[in-house]
């Protein structure tokens, strides 16, 4: 039995609620048509919290996006 499909949305949710973000293995063949579903999923959302989050391409691994927490600025 597989898995339930989980919206792209969910992804940045599931990230925000734990302590630095979460990861996401093999978004190839297309990693950069990965990121920019993301992108667009965040800014349709219209989510404020969700700004507290980025998006960065694993340094050991190309093939795996992290959706991580950014430092909290000193504003």
């Amino acid at each position: 039995m597989k898995p339930p499909k989980v919206s792209i949305l969910e992804y940045w949710y599931m990230a925000l609620s734990t302590p630095y973000g979460k990861e996401f293995l093999n978004c190839t063949p297309d990693f950069e048509a990965v990121r920019q579903k993301l992108y667009a999923a965040r800014a349709e959302a219209r989510d404020d919290d969700l700004k507290a989050l980025a998006l960065l391409q694993s340094p050991f691994d190309p093939s795996v996006l992290w959706i991580v927490k950014k430092e909290p600025s000193d504003a």
